[in-house]
């Protein structure tokens, strides 16, 4: 249970610690095609630091969660994404989106989506034209980035260093914002409708 959240969308803090981790556990502990040590998926110091997007229900539960962090440097993104050779030192700051989690109740309803768009949203408001992640190929978000405009990136190594091992590669996914973003807006604003009425955003 979260503590005297109505339902709807927040940024989460460290007072929330214990669900964020919970959530992330239960669920990110037994993903298929990789597996994740525990310090890397509860909360720390650098969740600290960044934006974690919380979706509550009306039985004031935690049922979805997303992190977005803004990245100054190429040397922190290379460890972020576990990946050393992408070009895009003349585009930082950019946005990396991670640790997205849905409770299975309530998987397939859009809400990683509705995050999603909250993070596009609250990225382009600082400026910021980049958004990446990293996901396994054939992910089930991985036909969705695709329609959205993101570009993908082969990491033949995988997630290896960081506290992520993957059993193969992985993609690294590149979206820019201000080029597609009618495009974003097209195809996410009618899958959120419903969900903007039922969760609404609490000052993000």
């Amino acid at each position: 249970m979260m503590s005297n959240l109505s339902k709807g969308i927040y940024k989460l803090d460290s007072t929330h610690h214990q669900n964020v981790s919970k959530l992330r556990l239960d669920y990110l502990k037994k993903a298929q095609g990789f597996i994740a040590a525990d310090d890397v998926l509860v909360w720390n110091h650098t969740d600290d630091k960044n934006v974690i997007l919380g979706a509550i229900d009306s039985t004031n539960t935690l049922i979805a969660t997303l992190r977005v962090d803004i990245i100054n440097s190429s040397k922190e993104l290379s460890t972020k994404i576990d990946f050393d050779n992408l070009q895009i030192e003349d585009e930082l700051p950019v946005g990396l989106l991670g640790k997205a989690v849905t409770l299975e109740d309530y998987q397939g309803m859009g809400l990683n989506s509705y995050l999603r768009l909250i993070a596009f949203n609250y990225l382009r408001n600082k400026g910021i034209k980049k958004a990446i992640g990293t996901i396994i190929p054939g992910a089930p978000r991985h036909s969705l980035m695709k329609q959205l405009g993101y570009q993908f990136i082969e990491n033949k190594e995988g997630w290896r260093r960081y506290g992520y091992k993957s059993e193969s590669e992985t993609l690294i996914c590149v979206l820019d914002l201000e080029k597609n973003w009618d495009k974003i807006n097209e195809i996410l604003q009618p899958l959120t409708t419903k969900l903007k009425e039922e969760f609404p955003i609490h000052e993000i």
